[in-house]
């Protein structure tokens, strides 16, 4: 058993030792630097677009949950509806709030009960 750790960790080291973990330039001697162009994914947009790079990622991220009213009803649970109501939120996504904040608590009363 000895060994074969001792066996392994020179086969390591000398298999660490024999190749560079970086590349190595033929002419390292010289201090050139190389520039590349970066492109982003909005680049085929035509010439009259003024779409910016950040509005097309908030357009490919969009969605129809207000997070203010998913929290309100999550933390709350059914006062938080109804509070969001009151005041005229987006009572849609305090109750998906509400369905996770559900979701959570079955999950962990059948996690605690299959472990009993």
């Amino acid at each position: 058993m000895k060994k074969s750790i001792l066996f392994t960790f020179l086969l390591t080291l000398v298999y660490t030792f024999s190749f560079a973990s970086f590349p190595v330039l033929e002419n390292a001697k010289t201090n050139t630097v190389v520039k590349s162009e970066i492109s982003f994914p909005v680049s085929d947009l035509g010439e009259n677009d003024k779409t910016s790079f950040i509005d097309s990622v908030k357009e490919s991220f969009k969605s129809d949950v207000e997070w203010g009213s998913f929290l309100v009803g999550f933390l709350l649970g059914l006062l938080g509806v109804l509070l969001v109501w009151i005041f005229d939120g987006d009572t849609s996504s305090a109750w998906k709030g509400f369905g996770a904040w559900l979701i959570l608590i079955l999950a962990l009363n059948f996690l605690v009960y299959a472990a009993v």
